[in-house]
């Protein structure tokens, strides 16, 4: 999985790193064979609504759409294995420390 992409602020990165990916993302990318690079970004075209052939899904090879799946069932289980790793530590944390600044007399209260 390309771990890291939905992570990262394209502009940022490469403003970040001279116009390039961000070093570690640029490793994992190129381990990557052609085949891989090329249904990864398949994928993409596919996510934005961009089918293979003119007309609707039932015009679409199914071994292509097979393959949409697939990705897609990787891609899936990735983000919620990140959003639960996120939950844990958030957990552990505990609940973030909440400050309220103001004066007692004051109609306003701010909270940081």
């Amino acid at each position: 999985m390309i771990a890291g992409w939905s992570d990262l602020d394209d502009a940022k990165a490469r403003e970040t790193f001279g116009g390039g990916l961000h070093p570690e993302l640029e490793e994992e990318i190129d381990a990557f064979t052609d085949d891989v690079r090329f249904w990864i970004r398949t994928w993409t075209f596919y996510q934005k609504g961009h089918l293979l052939y003119s007309g609707g899904i039932n015009d679409q090879p199914l071994r292509w759409l097979e393959a949409m799946e697939l990705i897609a069932g990787v891609v899936g289980r990735v983000q919620q294995d990140r959003f639960e790793k996120e939950q844990r530590k958030l957990q552990r944390s505990g609940p973030p420390r909440l400050d309220a600044v103001g004066m007692s007399g004051m109609k306003r209260t701010r909270v940081v």
